[in-house]
């Protein structure tokens, strides 16, 4: 299968190419990071359903991804993607506390001066 996706600022448009054989998952992105055969979002993106990174938001493109992902969900594939959507969500609750943290301690260095 074959997914046209936006870049960040929706101005470049890549190709996600996925296919599923025997329960193994295969995958590449045409961006910078995908041809250097990392892991981009795009590819994270695809994987996980994102059907907001679809250039059509139309009911034929967002069916199709419905149905890949569908497809891949008992693979070993998508179990990677859920640990890493879990573990990138607790990073980022992590960064807001010790964002918290900081702005607590500069406040009370700044009161004992």
């Amino acid at each position: 299968m074959n997914f046209e996706v936006l870049s960040s600022d929706g101005s470049t448009v890549y190709n996600v190419m996925v296919v599923v054989n025997g329960g193994k998952v295969k995958a590449s992105c045409t961006c910078k990071a995908g041809e250097l055969g990392k892991l981009c979002k795009h590819l994270i993106g695809i994987l996980s359903g994102q059907t907001d990174l679809l250039t059509s938001q139309n009911n034929e493109a967002m069916g199709e991804l419905n149905k890949f992902v569908t497809q891949i969900a008992d693979t070993e594939c998508a179990t990677y993607v859920a640990e890493m959507l879990a573990a990138d969500a607790e990073m980022s609750e992590l960064k807001k506390r010790l964002g918290r943290a900081k702005r607590n301690l500069e406040k009370t260095l700044k009161q004992h001066l």
